[in-house]
């Protein structure tokens, strides 16, 4: 594994771990639609700012280019978690996909993944690996 990958991979595992915790403090469950009553401040917090957040610290943990593909791998790996646990654990009888379709739940990915992909690129800005050019290797002649 190299230098690059094992920072990439710890950059996932804090993001992820960042997106949890955020997840269970505020107590949304952005997989469940509650008609107009789903979207209010905490909501918009889980969805926009805190993928936002957790885009930012994985591009940063990164820090090389690419940091912003990096970036939407926790949320894009907590949501169909969040979503297995919500529909097989927390509510195993009952019209649980009343409360959750497709339809909702497909865009609420797209959002929050696009909002860790933001805070991605401001990550790789942040860390001055976006407009840096290659160095040219050269040999010295004796």
């Amino acid at each position: 594994m190299t230098v690059n990958q094992r920072r990439g991979l710890y950059g996932v595992i804090v993001g992820f771990i960042i997106n949890l915790v955020c997840d269970l403090i505020l107590g949304v469950n952005v997989e469940v639609y509650k008609g107009i009553a789903t979207f209010n401040v905490l909501w918009m917090i889980d969805v926009f700012f805190v993928p936002f957040g957790v885009g930012y610290v994985t591009s940063r943990i990164y820090g090389v280019k690419g940091g912003r593909y990096v970036a939407c791998l926790p949320p894009l790996l907590l949501r169909p978690l969040s979503y297995l646990y919500l529909h097989y654990i927390a509510h195993p009888m009952g019209d649980f996909f009343l409360q959750l379709n497709l339809y909702y739940w497909g865009p609420m990915l797209i959002l929050v993944v696009e909002s860790a992909n933001f805070g991605g690129i401001i990550g790789e800005v942040m860390a001055g690996v976006l407009g840096k050019k290659p160095q040219k290797k050269t040999e010295l002649s004796v």
